[in-house]
């Protein structure tokens, strides 16, 4: 047998052979199974991020709310101590931020029972949230609530403590910002009666410093 007839016969086996095609076929879907592994992780943390937001509202809520008697800065800063463990794994006030409100019935004004006064309110977080509610000592005519969501509104027997909490969440993946977007913006809200609190005035009793207390001025990360 010459040369070229062995060379013939060699390429007809391999011409038949099929022993490789499994790992063909797997290095072609692998970028593809890939990118839906990875793109599912990050649907994943996106609803962790979910979670952990509407976590943070509702307990920022009943923590201030459940204070009696009196309420003082240490108390609001202990809630945003309570916050930081809780969004820890989201990394929550470098990418965030938490406005706790206190709501009154407005007594200046008898003509509109509506009407709410914001006693105090303070804040913690980095970012800026992209809409106003009402800032301390403002009265408003209709109670407060995130957009095109009820509003919560104080009566002269109950006061109210309103939180609002808003979060950007970012991929890490780049092609996973074609499904997600480059930055979720996730807001929740959480409302709850004072229970047992005669006083709803913040007080200082600890003598904080302005710096030390947790006023809407300051758009920091330290608890």
């Amino acid at each position: 047998m010459t040369f070229i007839d062995t060379a013939k016969a060699r390429l007809r086996q391999i011409r038949s052979d099929t022993s490789g095609n499994s790992i063909i076929e797997f290095a072609f879907g692998l970028p593809i199974l890939l990118s839906v592994s990875l793109t599912g992780v990050e649907v994943s943390r996106l609803a962790l991020a979910h979670a952990r937001v509407s976590q943070i509202a509702h307990m920022a809520a009943d923590n201030a709310s459940r204070v009696r008697i009196s309420i003082d800065e240490t108390d609001i800063n202990d809630t945003f101590k309570g916050i930081d463990d809780v969004g820890n794994a989201i990394d929550f006030y470098a990418n965030g931020r938490v406005v706790i409100s206190q709501l009154i019935d407005n007594t200046a004004t008898t003509g509109n029972l509506t009407d709410d006064k914001i006693l105090w309110q303070r804040c913690k977080g980095a970012k800026a949230t992209p809409t106003n509610l009402g800032a301390e000592s403002d009265v408003l005519t209709a109670g407060m609530g995130l957009p095109s969501k009820p509003a919560t509104e104080a009566t002269v027997t109950d006061a109210i403590v309103f939180v609002e909490v808003y979060y950007e969440f970012k991929p890490v993946l780049k092609w996973a910002e074609q499904i997600l977007g480059t930055v979720q913006k996730i807001r929740y809200s959480s409302s709850y009666n004072v229970r047992d609190r005669s006083d709803n005035g913040l007080k200082n009793g600890s003598s904080l410093t302005a710096a030390q207390k947790s006023t809407c001025n300051y758009f920091n990360t330290t608890v």
